[in-house]
């Protein structure tokens, strides 16, 4: 059941449509530019008691950004990685590569800092791709696709983004308290 919720998480995650870059537009003369804004707000935290336990400026929404990389041969992809040079990321939905940027370091996205920052990517294909039938531990079945043959690597580059990076102090505070059940059941 972990393992079903996981895998619809990340499916859930990666099919959100990202902005387009073109490898062929794209270089270190001609960037993609983004800026991340980090939002902080002071953030007041209350206990069960209603006594203040914490309050500090806490980051308050998402500081990524999803791109998408479209492949020239779209026959038989199989699979699409992006990566810094040190954290391979990135997913094939779609027939397209998605990855995202964070400017911090996450399980999924890759890390990137202020200035320019060089993103690798490559597609691999598999041209003998065959199914085959699983057998769930319910009864049921549910047929999956795989690659007979080891995939290649048909398709690879480099593309650049420039960050620049912004923190944005929002006014007024935020008051987090616990609800009563969670009180109840902690």
């Amino acid at each position: 059941m972990k393992v079903f919720n996981l895998t619809l998480l990340l499916m859930l995650i990666s099919s959100c449509g990202g902005e387009i870059i073109d490898p062929n537009q794209n270089s270190e003369k001609n960037p993609q530019e983004v800026t991340l804004v980090r939002q902080q707000q002071l953030t007041k935290r209350y206990d069960c008691y209603g006594n203040l336990i914490s309050s500090k400026l806490e980051t308050i929404n998402s500081v990524s950004k999803k791109y998408e990389i479209k492949p020239k041969e779209i026959e038989n992809v199989w699979s699409f990685n992006a990566s810094n040079g040190s954290e391979i990321r990135g997913s094939l939905t779609n027939n397209t590569g998605v990855f995202t940027i964070d400017m911090a370091p996450t399980l999924l996205n890759i890390r990137v800092y202020s200035g320019m920052n060089e993103i690798r990517y490559e597609f691999r294909y598999c041209d003998d791709q065959r199914q085959r039938t699983i057998q769930n531990g319910d009864g049921t079945s549910r047929t999956e696709t795989y690659c007979a043959n080891i995939p290649t690597t048909k398709e690879h580059g480099s593309i650049f983004i420039n960050v620049t990076y912004k923190v944005e102090i929002i006014p007024g505070n935020r008051q987090i308290r616990r609800s009563a059940e969670a009180c109840r059941n902690p």
